[in-house]
């Protein structure tokens, strides 16, 4: 490999050689982009609403005023950020860990189960590594905010060739980029004296860094970004949710600072809009920048459209304002059975509308309605000043005013004998407090509807509730939250079935076996096959639950009434097999006993191995000796009869 020297640091990393071309000073104008150019406008406009929206329901939920004095009252907007609460009180219950994926195999052959245990581990195990927990929070926060959440998941191998990612592995890739970006810019020559010292300075303590191999070499594996909504544009010919991942296209916004830009690709960009890092409320944390300062600001940022079309499997990349592509339209070469790596997850849905109400949407007003009540109650209080009034006979003179040293009262002196003090000042009255005018019970109770939101979620409880009440709030809040945790669930698995789909048809076992941390490749079973034929073989989904808050007393009860029966049966199941009965009625008996305990629990943990191989070999029966009148003796004997009958009594309604 060819060393780069740059007084007298060297470098062994080495940019490749076709990312080096110098950049085109005047790009040609593309009709297909500008057919595209035109398509994002009009997308634009059709999505704006919405978008605003989107930017609204984050103001309301940070409820801070960016126009004011932090030191100021004015600086919190609202007096009780209730919906922000709400968030913090729903994300925990929904998400709040990572979520186990499991892969059966549909045929229980010995070699297919091998197969899906390892691409079990591997999807747990990138799933993790791609910081899905975290960024599934994310997701689920900016869902309840906007209505919708969203990902990309990508694979990544070099930023060279892959989509655009704003979250990479961690490696030698970012450290190539930079300093890529660095050479061209250096290789322009329109820089100042200074200006050239300086960046000539970070590259040399950039290669310098590359040198000592601070960060690991170039790797490969998923990649998970956190998408907003906003920064999402669909083809507008979808009406409902449900047909997004049959769109004609999807296209992802993703700023950039200009000059990475035109070093990542080549290309100068001249037409492009360009952008200063501000907040305008019709360009959100963006702003047209002056065409003069901006062109020679180094933080001026252009925004790449990244355009995933679907009807032709291209994505293609232009610069918004331009009518060229950065580069070269391109098949993406890592996908799953479906085009887009955008992964949409929705709050609500409403029937044939895109977007549904979030919980923003759902209680703007109750919050504006109870810090009316709130503020209206603190001013009253405030206008209650304890005094007294006196007659025109007391002189101003006559009354002399002690303050007391800890400012909780005064001590009024007059010259007048004490005896006639009572006839001469009179307290003063005020408006009494009347609570009914400033109950929030109302509120509280259009909120709980609106939100299932109770006390059964909340640190506090309102009212003393029996431990009746609390189940069947506790039931109502399982309701409630059930559907919105099905939806996530089946989001979570669309996931791992992609990312599935992109292991088994891209890797080898080598790469498995990297990806895993072994070196023994006889600690794998591994196929690479087409996607059809691999999931005609296994079902991806997600364990029932292992995504939610723990309910360790719940388990535990759970386990505490389960244990005894399936001790119980088991004993049963193995003294059947040892006398060369058939145990089948007692596994069923378990397995829908189990089922009805909790279904995250395999009944196969619990058997021992030649049971489970007989149960899965429906061809192999138990060795019975087969004599005149074996059907009469292969009935049960009445004492496992009657066993058999009280464990189902055991059994739960």
């Amino acid at each position: 490999m060819n060393e780069m020297v740059l007084d007298e640091v060297t470098i062994f990393p080495e940019i490749p050689q076709e990312d080096k071309e110098t950049i085109e000073q005047n790009p040609e104008r593309n009709e297909l982009a500008a057919k595209w150019k035109r398509r994002l406008e009009f997308a634009r406009k059709h999505w704006a609403k919405y978008h605003k929206r989107c930017r609204y329901n984050r103001k309301i939920v940070k409820n801070v005023s960016d126009e004011a004095d932090p030191n100021s009252e004015d600086f919190n907007i609202k007096r009780a950020n209730l919906i922000q609460g709400t968030i913090s009180a729903l994300v925990p219950v929904v998400y709040a860990r990572a979520p186990e994926i499991s892969v059966i195999p549909k045929c229980p052959h010995e070699h297919q189960k091998a197969f899906a245990q390892t691409l079990q581990d591997l999807i747990n195990m990138q799933l993790k590594e791609a910081n899905l927990k975290e960024i599934g929070k994310d997701t689920v926060r900016s869902c309840v905010t906007t209505s919708i959440g969203a990902v990309k998941v990508i694979w990544q191998d070099s930023i060279y060739t892959n989509p655009m990612l704003k979250k990479r592995l961690d490696d030698a890739q970012d450290n190539l980029q930079h300093i890529d970006n660095l050479l061209t810019q250096l290789e322009e020559g329109d820089d100042s004296i200074e200006e050239y010292k300086a960046k000539r300075e970070e590259l040399i303590l950039s290669m310098q860094s590359l040198e000592k191999q601070v960060e690991a070499s170039i790797s490969y594996g998923i990649a998970i970004d956190h998408v907003l909504i906003d920064d999402l544009l669909i083809d507008p010919t979808v009406r409902e949710f449900s047909d997004y991942p049959n769109a004609n296209w999807i296209a992802q916004k993703i700023p950039m600072m200009k000059a990475d830009a035109e070093a990542q690709f080549k290309k100068k960009i001249k037409s492009a809009n360009l952008y200063k890092l501000n907040e305008d409320e019709d360009k959100p944390r963006f702003t047209l920048g002056e065409d003069g300062q901006a062109e020679k600001d180094e933080d001026t940022q252009v925004i790449i459209w990244e355009i995933w079309d679907k009807q032709n499997q291209t994505v293609y990349t232009i610069a918004e304002g331009c009518d060229y592509f950065l580069r070269d339209p391109y098949t993406p070469e890592y996908v799953g059975a479906r085009f887009y790596p955008f992964f949409l997850l929705p709050y609500s849905k409403v029937d044939g509308e895109f977007w549904g109400p979030s919980i923003v949407d759902l209680t703007e007003k109750l919050q504006d309605e109870h810090n009316t009540i709130r503020d209206k109650l603190v001013e009253h209080r405030n206008f209650i000043k304890p005094g007294y009034f006196v007659g025109s006979d007391v002189k101003e003179k006559d009354i002399k005013t002690i303050v007391m040293d800890n400012n909780v009262g005064s001590l009024t002196q007059l010259s007048m004998p004490t005896e006639n003090i009572r006839n001469a000042m009179v307290p003063k009255t005020y408006p009494p407090i009347d609570p009914t005018l400033y109950d929030t019970t109302q509120v509280r109770e259009d909120w709980e509807q609106t939100t299932g939101l109770q006390d059964a979620m909340r640190s506090s409880v309102n009212q003393a509730k029996t431990a009746t009440e609390a189940q069947i709030l506790q039931n109502s809040l399982t309701g409630r939250t059930a559907e919105f945790m099905d939806t996530l669930e089946s989001w979570i698995t669309d996931i791992a079935k992609y990312v599935a789909q992109i292991f088994v048809t891209n890797l080898d076992a080598s790469q498995v076996l990297y990806l895993l941390g072994k070196d023994d490749p006889t600690e794998i079973v591994w196929e690479q096959m087409d996607r059809e034929t691999a999931f005609q073989r296994v079902t991806i989904n997600v364990v029932a639950g292992t995504s939610g808050a723990p309910n360790k007393a719940s388990e535990q009860e759970t386990w505490g009434k389960i244990l005894p029966t399936i001790s119980q049966l088991l004993g049963q199941i193995m003294q059947m097999s040892a006398s060369g009965m058939d145990p089948k009625p007692f596994v069923n008996l378990m397995r829908e006993t189990v089922r009805r305990f909790d279904d995250r629990i395999e009944v196969e943990q619990f058997l021992p191995a030649q049971i489970v191989q007989m149960q899965t070999q429906p061809g192999q029966m138990p060795m019975v000796a087969q004599q005149p009148g074996a059907a009469a003796q292969q009935q049960l004997p009445p004492e496992l009869m009657s066993q058999l009958a009280a464990a189902v009594q055991q059994q739960p309604q």
